[in-house]
């Protein structure tokens, strides 16, 4: 890095022991451009986790009436007002800005996410949720993919346990907006954490948490499945079924809401389509709308906006994984090519739909990538229990079982 690149660059902090600090480990948000997000060192993490032990006791924390309030709180500062963080002040403009120029995504799904974020947060049932313990940190580790994600926090907050965060690298912007929503609406500081780690220090964060949240894939899913106290949030192997007797234009519009919503990128949304009838006629009229998604449509307000910045090295990366998947009776159905070059010179997944000759134990059934991918297949009945065995969400629409 040259000295100029230097003095420009952004430094993301780390938050610990209620502070927000900046440390000389980093790493580069994205390889194109000047920010650069702090990673926790291992000896720092321990101590920080000791010291917290140590100090809560003394720590003063709200009663659950007055955490709830003050999440609420939190909630709309980061949903809708400006916020501050290590001498730098952020309105939701430049979060909606800063997530279009680092992660590509348009202006429309981040609207959509901060509206959804307050919603889920006003449709839960605290009663539930037990007081913890003094001393106790819970972690939550998120992905890139949405920062709806956050969510996970809710309860931790509302049981009073120490919240740390560990940012996606890819994504760490909705993270220390969200800490720092926390902290401007009176949470406790000295009980919230910030923690950027490689992969291979997860699992230190994991041995000093009581209770850890991940998400992840299947080789976090691996590792961590014995683990008493992980709670693992792996792929949804989301599956939508059409029975039969269903309007064919009615299905094709709710399994577009179902594959192309919020961009492919929640894991609720379908990357297994079943069709117990009028296969042909769904199956095509489905590849015609994904087809008909603009591929370069940049931050406009479009039906179903696409995330429009990738590495051009890992969309390929994914094609040869796909098309490495493909069996001799597959079908390719949407018609543009998998990688997409735009004008501009960005590469984009085109949204692709895969009818599969024999889905039983198909390598792409289940499978999920982050934009609008689906394998469909005419089944029987009969099927479908095996076929949905991994699955962890199910959507039905029509007659049967």
């Amino acid at each position: 890095m040259t000295e100029e690149q230097d003095a420009n660059k952004i430094i993301l902090p780390l938050f610990r022991r209620g502070q927000w600090y900046e440390s000389l480990d980093c790493v580069s948000v994205h390889k194109t451009n000047q920010t650069h997000l702090s990673l926790a060192p291992r000896i720092m993490m321990r101590d920080d986790a000791r010291w917290f032990k140590k100090t809560s006791g003394s720590l003063f924390m709200p009663i659950k009436q007055e955490r709830i309030r003050i999440l609420s709180d939190a909630i709309r500062i980061f949903s809708n007002e400006t916020v501050e963080y290590n001498g730098e002040t952020q309105g939701v403009a430049d979060f909606i800005d800063r997530l279009w120029e680092y992660n590509g995504l348009p202006d429309k799904l981040t609207r959509d996410w901060l509206r959804i974020f307050g919603e889920v947060f006003e449709s839960q049932e605290w009663d539930c949720i037990t007081e913890g313990q003094k001393g106790e940190i819970a972690l939550v580790s998120l992905p890139s993919n949405t920062f709806l994600c956050l969510e996970a926090c809710f309860n931790i907050l509302v049981s009073g346990k120490a919240l740390w965060i560990r940012p996606s690298q890819r994504e760490p912007f909705s993270c220390i907006r969200f800490i720092a929503s926390l902290v401007q609406s009176g949470w406790p500081k000295e009980a919230l954490g910030f923690y950027g780690t490689s992969r291979s220090d997860l699992s230190l964060l994991v041995s000093i948490s009581d209770k850890a949240i991940l998400f992840g894939g299947e080789q976090l899913e691996k590792e961590y499945k014995d683990h008493k106290n992980v709670e693992l949030k792996g792929p949804g192997r989301t599956c939508a079924i059409i029975g039969r007797n269903m309007d064919r234009c009615f299905s094709i519009e709710w399994l577009m809401e179902k594959v192309a919503g919020n961009a492919g990128r929640f894991c609720t949304c379908a990357s297994t389509i079943l069709c117990l009838d009028d296969f042909e006629a769904i199956s095509g009229g489905l590849a015609n709308q994904l087809d008909c998604i603009p591929i370069d449509s940049g931050r406009e307000d479009t039906p179903f906006p696409l995330t429009q910045l990738w590495e051009k090295e890992e969309i390929c990366q994914m094609e040869s994984w796909v098309r490495s998947c493909l069996q001799p009776n597959d079908v390719i159905l949407t018609s543009r090519p998998f990688v997409i070059e735009t004008n501009e010179g960005k590469a984009i997944p085109a949204p692709t739909l895969i009818a599969l000759g024999n889905p039983l134990n198909h390598p792409l059934l289940g499978m999920e990538l982050p934009f609008p991918f689906a394998a469909i297949a005419q089944v029987r009945e009969e099927d479908i229990q095996e076929l949905t065995r991994n699955a962890n969400f199910i959507f039905r629409i029509g007659e049967g079982q």
